[in-house]
């Protein structure tokens, strides 16, 4: 597990756009690779939220979760271009709230990424409805400290409702050929949906 925290996440990064970035803004990052990566590349102003301490050098950090109303204040409205959400909104209880605020933090234009566990994938109606059991693991797709789950259209419909534009979707895991990651057939393979939405 140290090396999944310790890395920036290439699958999320391959999935961004061809677009220079100026601040950027990751929730639940950890020690943060991925937006010290980001922010080195693009010359970016780089701001990180998280409910646990961080080793990071970041600019900005806030310790606490970005619903809380004393932290969001705390943070410019209408002014990221990118957030990055990796592995985030299953472990938040009012999802909600949680795009409402992103989308409230992007600037016009902006995008947002994510990577969200697939709960539509076969090993969880494997173990359901084959074994009769709700796995309960320290991380992955049955990670214990999840308190939501979602299938794509879920993460759509929330995303559309707080005003986010699909811009791209594909399923991603050791599983899914790239050929497969932008086809329905994915969301049975697939570990994780990463999405790009903007505002």
């Amino acid at each position: 597990m140290p090396a999944y925290y310790a890395n920036p996440r290439q699958d999320v990064l391959a999935t961004l756009p061809d677009r220079q970035f100026k601040r950027i803004l990751e929730v639940g990052g950890g020690d943060f690779p991925t937006l010290l990566h980001l922010a080195e590349r693009h010359g970016a102003d780089a701001w990180g939220v998280d409910i646990r301490p961080t080793d990071a050098q970041l600019p900005h950090f806030l310790m606490g979760s970005i619903t809380d109303p004393k932290i969001r204040m705390q943070l410019p409205i209408d002014s990221f271009d990118l957030i990055v959400a990796n592995d985030v909104i299953e472990h938040i209880e009012d999802t909600e709230e949680f795009l409402l605020t992103v989308h409230a933090l992007l600037a016009p234009g902006g995008i947002v990424a994510m990577s969200v566990p697939n709960a539509r994938q076969i090993r969880l109606a494997f173990n359901v409805v084959i074994r009769g059991t709700f796995p309960r693991h320290d991380a992955g797709l049955f990670d214990r400290t999840h308190l939501r789950w979602f299938c794509r259209k879920d993460v759509e419909t929330l995303a559309a409702a707080a005003g986010l534009e699909l811009v791209s979707h594909r399923g991603t895991g050791r599983l899914v050929p790239d050929l497969l990651a932008h086809t329905s057939f994915a969301e049975l393979l697939a570990l994780q949906n990463l999405f790009i939405f903007r505002k």
